[in-house]
C-alpha cells in the first residue's frame, strides 16, 4: 500500500483502531454486527463519555457552545488541550466532523489540508490558553492559523452547493442539504424571497399600510356627532377573501370547490402534503375543507379541490378600494385586518332600517369597486355585530338586536380574544357558553381566568364593548423582522444579513412618503444551552438585545450602515444568531423632513419674535432646576448670558418668587426622555439649589477621580490606590469640602435675602445615597453609575445602593424604594452587560428581604 505523502490524522486513528481490533486475544469480543460503523460508533461513545469525566461545573463555562477538534501536535499536549476545554465548557470532538466543529486548534497544517479547512475556525493553541487565563473567550481572528485560515480566506464550495459557502451545523439540522441551504439567510436574494412569499408578513403589513390609509383619508373627512343617538356598529368581512380575488383571474372556478395554498396550481397535491390552506371556497367548506387544514387532509375530504396561487398584488389593490369605501360611508372606520373592518355609523341611521340599508349601499359600492362580495353584521356592539356577521355570510346582511344575542347558543370561543388556552380554563371551570359565563357572574369569571381576562369576557357574554370604534392613526414605525432560517456561521455574513433588512425597512418607509429619525436593531441570541429549535430552522428559546441609533442622513445606505454599528456595538456571536429585526421610528412626513434647521429655527423666530429680544428673567418660560444645570455646558455660554443664568439661580428669593411667579406659563411637564412628569418642579430655596448643585458637581468629579484628589496626597501613593479605594476617598473630600470654583460661582448676596427656613436639618435622618435624598437626584445618580461603568459595578457601590434601598425600606419609604428600583431596571435593560445584571438581581433580592422582615411582603418590581 503506498504512503500518502500528507499525514491525515483521522484516516491514521481509523487504522489504528482497525489494527486494534485485528490483533485482539483469541476470546475477545467479536465485531458488532453492523461491522465498522458499529465498532467505530462504540469507540466514539466511549471517548466522548471519557472526555465528559473532565467536566468541572466550578470552571468558568467561557467555552459553552464551541465544538473543538484539536488536529495533530500541539504545545501544551493533546490531553491537556482537551481537559481545559472540557472543563470550562467545550465539548471535544476525537474525530473531525465537519458540519458540527465549530474550531479546530492546530499548530501546523500542511497545505492539503489548509485548503480543505479554509472555510473553518483554524486557531493556535494559544488562543485555548489565553482564553482560559483571560477568564472569557477572547476573539479566534487573533489567533488564526496561517494567512489564509478562518473566515475571511476563500471559501471551498462543497460539491453540488455552486456559489454557498458550507455552514457551521451545530445542532445537526441538516443546514448543508441543498434544499435547506439554499433557504437559509446567508442564501443570495434570501430576504426579498421570505417577504415575496410569507402570507403573514404580507397580512402584518398590509395592516399596517391600510391604517395608514384610513388615518390620511379620516383626517380629510371630519366624523359627524352622533348628538346622544344609540350606538350602531358594522362588521364587513370579506367572503372567502383569498379565494375570491384569486377567482377574479379564474372565472371558472366559481361555485366548485377550490383553496389558496402554496402548491403547485391545478396539480391539486399528494396526500401526504404539508402545504398549509389559507382561503378555501364555500364549495369546498360543504365537503368538510376548512382554512389552515393541510393540503393532504382536505385533499382526502374533497378529491376534487383545485389549488390556486396566491395573487398578493391584487390583494393589497382591493384592500385599499374596499378601505377607502369603508371611510366614506361611517363616522369611523377601525382596521381589524386587511380583508375585515369595524365601522361607527351611529350619526349615520336612525333604527334598523336605515341601520340594513345603509349595510347593503355599502356591500354594493365594495362589490362595484373590488369584484368581491362582502358580508355585513349590524349591533349595538362590536362583539353582537360579529355574531351577525357571522350568521350573515355568504354575502348578505343581518341586524341583531342584544335581545337576540343574549338568546344565542353562543361558546366562549366566539368571543373575539378568546383562544384556545383561554376558552379551556373557561371549560375547566364549567363555564363553555356565554350563558354559562352569565350566570356564573363577574368575580368567578374574573377568579377563573384573572381580572382583565374575566372583565371582557364577562362583558361580552352580555353584548357589551365598552371600547370605542376609532380611526386608526398613521402608523409610528416602520420595520421587519426574521425569525426563520437564521444560521450566521461569521461576522461578515451577519452584518451583510443586517444590512438586507435595513435596506428592506427603509424601502417600505420611503415608499409611505415618511422619514425615520432613529433604528433599533433587535437581535435574539440562543439562549444558553439552548440546543436545536423544536420548529425546523425556527429561533427557539432565545434571549433578545437591542440596541437604538440616531439617523443622521435620510438614505438606505446610512441607515444600513448605523444598523452594522449597532450589532458592532451588542457584540453577539454570529453563530448564536437566530433573528434579527429592524424598527425605523421618530416618523415624520416628507415635506417636513425635508425642511432644514435655518428654515425651522427662522419659522420659530417669526412665531415668536419677542422672545429672542426679552432678557431671561421677563421670558415666560419653565427653567429646569438647579441640580439639571451642567457645569460644563455654563463654562462654554458667552459672558452675559451665563451672568442672568447665575442671577437666576443664585439671586435673592424675592427674585425667584417673582419670576416664578411673572411667568403665566405652566412648569414643562415632560421630562429629559420624554415621558410626563408626575409632579412639576418647584422653586428651591438659595441653599437648596447650593445643595443640590454642590452634589452635582461632587458626582461629576467622583468618576474624574485625579481632579479631586486631596491636596495631602501624594500623586504617585493616590494612583497606587485601587479605584475603589480612591472613589471613597473623593466622595468624602467632595462631600465634606464643596469645591472652590462651585463656591466662587455663586454671587454674594445682602445677609437678609439668604435668611430662609433651612429645610436640611429636617432632612438629616432621611436616608440618602452619596448625599442624594430627593427620587430625582437618586435616579440622575443611578442613571449616571450605570452609564459610567461599561463593566458592570463595584462590590461596594452593590453594596451602598442595596443598604440605601433598604434603609428606605425600614423607613417605611417603599414607594420611592420601588421608584429608584424601577429606574436602575430601566438603565440595566440599556446595557447590554451581563454583570449589570447580576447586580439588579442582587439589589433587589436585598430589597425584598428587608421587604419581608418589614411587612412580610415583597416589592412588585
Amino acid at each position: 500500500m503506498d504512503v500518502a505523502q500528507e499525514p491525515d490524522t483521522d484516516a491514521d486513528d481509523a487504522a489504528r483502531a482497525v489494527g486494534q481490533w485485528l490483533a485482539r486475544p483469541t476470546g475477545d469480543k467479536e465485531m458488532p454486527a453492523d461491522g465498522f460503523n458499529g465498532y467505530f460508533a462504540q469507540r466514539k461513545r466511549k471517548l466522548a463519555a471519557q472526555a465528559a469525566q473532565l467536566a468541572d461545573a466550578a470552571c468558568a463555562q467561557i467555552f459553552v457552545g464551541v465544538v473543538v477538534h484539536i488536529d495533530g501536535y500541539t504545545e501544551p499536549p493533546h490531553y491537556e488541550l482537551k481537559r481545559l476545554l472540557v472543563q470550562h465548557g467545550a465539548r471535544f470532538q476525537h474525530y473531525l466532523a465537519k458540519a458540527q466543529v465549530t474550531h479546530i486548534v492546530a499548530a501546523a497544517l500542511p497545505l492539503g489540508k489548509e485548503r480543505k479547512l479554509a472555510a473553518y475556525r483554524v486557531v493556535r493553541p494559544a488562543w485555548v490558553v489565553d482564553s482560559v487565563r483571560a477568564g472569557r473567550r477572547l476573539a479566534w481572528q487573533a489567533y488564526a492559523l496561517g494567512a489564509g485560515a478562518g473566515a475571511a480566506a476563500a471559501v471551498a464550495r462543497p460539491p453540488g452547493h455552486p456559489g454557498l459557502a458550507p455552514v457551521v451545523d451545530r445542532f445537526d439540522e441538516g443546514l448543508n442539504r441543498p434544499w435547506v441551504r439554499r433557504n437559509l439567510a446567508t442564501a443570495p436574494g434570501f430576504v426579498a424571497r421570505y417577504y415575496a412569499s410569507s402570507r403573514l408578513h404580507h397580512l402584518m403589513a398590509w395592516k399596517a399600510e391600510m391604517q395608514d390609509l384610513v388615518g390620511r383619508l379620516r383626517s380629510q373627512q371630519p366624523s359627524a356627532p352622533s348628538d346622544g343617538r344609540p350606538r350602531v356598529i358594522m362588521h364587513v368581512d370579506f367572503d372567502c377573501f383569498f379565494v375570491s380575488v384569486a377567482l377574479l383571474q379564474r372565472p371558472e372556478l366559481r361555485g366548485k370547490p377550490a383553496a389558496v395554498c402554496h402548491a403547485q396550481e391545478d396539480a391539486g397535491g399528494s396526500d401526504a402534503s404539508t402545504s398549509q390552506i389559507a382561503s378555501c371556497s364555500y364549495a369546498a367548506r360543504a365537503h368538510g375543507v376548512r382554512n389552515g387544514m393541510l393540503l393532504g387532509q382536505a385533499l382526502a375530504l374533497c378529491p376534487q379541490l383545485v389549488t390556486v396561487a396566491y395573487d398578493f398584488a391584487a390583494c393589497q389593490r382591493i384592500a385599499r378600494a374596499f378601505f377607502a369605501v369603508a371611510v366614506e360611508m361611517s363616522d369611523e372606520t377601525q382596521v381589524v385586518s386587511v380583508d375585515e373592518a369595524l365601522l361607527d355609523v351611529s350619526a349615520r341611521v336612525h333604527g334598523e332600517e336605515e341601520a340594513v340599508a345603509l349595510a347593503e349601499e355599502i356591500r354594493v359600492r365594495v362589490r362595484q369597486a373590488t369584484g368581491c362580495t362582502v358580508s355585513v353584521g349590524i349591533g349595538p356592539s362590536a362583539c353582537v355585530a360579529r355574531a351577525a356577521t357571522r350568521r350573515a355570510k355568504p354575502d348578505g346582511a343581518l341586524w341583531l338586536s342584544l335581545d337576540a344575542y343574549l338568546a344565542l347558543p353562543l361558546s366562549v370561543g366566539d368571543l373575539v380574544g378568546v383562544g384556545g388556552a383561554l376558552a379551556g380554563q373557561l371549560a375547566a371551570a364549567g363555564l363553555q357558553t356565554l350563558g354559562d359565563v352569565r350566570q356564573a357572574g363577574l368575580a368567578r369569571t374574573q377568579a377563573t381566568v384573572g381580572d382583565a381576562h374575566g372583565a371582557s369576557v364577562f362583558e361580552g357574554s352580555w353584548g357589551r364593548d365598552a371600547h370605542p370604534v376609532k380611526s386608526d392613526t398613521r402608523r409610528q414605525a416602520f420595520g421587519c423582522e426574521i425569525g426563520w432560517g437564521v444560521r450566521l456561521s461569521t461576522a461578515d455574513e451577519a452584518e451583510d444579513f443586517v444590512r438586507q433588512l435595513a435596506q428592506h425597512a427603509f424601502s417600505m418607509m420611503r415608499d409611505a412618503g415618511r422619514w425615520a429619525g432613529a433604528v433599533t436593531l433587535r437581535v435574539k441570541v440562543r439562549r444558553e444551552g439552548a440546543g436545536r429549535p423544536a420548529k425546523f430552522l425556527g429561533h427557539g428559546v432565545c434571549d433578545a438585545v437591542t440596541r437604538t441609533v440616531e439617523l443622521r442622513e435620510r438614505d438606505a445606505g446610512h441607515v444600513a450602515q448605523r444598523c452594522v454599528e449597532a450589532l458592532r456595538f451588542l457584540d453577539v456571536e454570529p453563530l448564536d444568531v437566530r433573528a434579527v429585526g429592524v424598527r425605523l421610528h421618530r416618523l415624520e412626513d416628507e415635506l417636513e423632513a425635508g425642511r432644514g434647521v435655518k428654515e425651522m429655527l427662522a419659522a420659530a423666530a417669526a412665531a415668536a419674535p419677542s422672545v429672542a429680544a426679552a432678557p431671561l428673567s421677563s421670558v415666560a418660560c419653565a427653567m429646569p432646576t438647579a441640580s439639571q444645570v451642567d457645569p460644563a455646558v455654563l463654562a462654554e455660554l458667552p459672558a452675559d448670558v451665563r451672568r442672568e443664568i447665575e442671577q437666576h439661580y443664585a439671586g435673592a428669593t424675592t427674585s425667584v418668587t417673582s419670576a416664578a411667579t411673572a411667568a403665566p406659563a405652566r412648569p414643562s411637564t415632560v421630562s429629559r426622555r420624554g415621558r410626563p412628569r408626575k409632579h412639576a418642579p418647584l422653586a428651591l430655596s438659595l441653599k437648596q439649589q447650593q445643595k443640590q448643585r454642590r452634589l452635582t458637581d461632587a458626582f461629576r468629579r467622583v468618576e474624574r477621580l485625579d481632579e479631586v484628589m486631596p491636596s495631602q496626597a501624594d500623586a504617585a501613593v493616590w494612583a497606587d490606590l485601587p479605584t475603589s479605594v480612591r472613589r471613597n476617598i473623593a466622595r468624602s473630600y467632595v462631600r465634606d469640602k464643596p469645591p472652590v470654583a462651585a463656591a466662587a460661582s455663586v454671587p454674594s448676596e445682602p445677609e437678609a435675602a439668604v435668611v430662609q427656613p433651612d429645610t436640611e436639618e429636617s432632612d438629616s435622618d432621611e436616608p440618602a445615597l452619596c448625599g442624594a435624598r430627593t427620587v430625582s437626584d437618586v435616579c440622575s445618580l443611578v442613571e449616571r453609575w450605570v452609564a459610567h461603568d461599561d463593566k458592570g459595578a463595584l462590590p461596594e457601590d452593590e453594596d451602598a445602593l442595596a443598604d440605601y434601598l433598604a434603609a428606605l425600606v425600614r423607613a417605611h419609604r417603599v414607594v420611592m424604594a420601588a421608584e429608584v428600583l424601577r429606574h436602575l431596571a430601566r438603565c440595566v435593560a440599556r446595557q447590554p452587560i451581563a454583570a449589570w445584571r447580576r447586580t439588579l438581581s442582587a439589589v433587589r433580592v436585598r430589597v425584598n428581604a428587608a421587604c419581608s422582615a418589614m411587612y412580610d411582603a415583597q416589592l412588585d418590581v
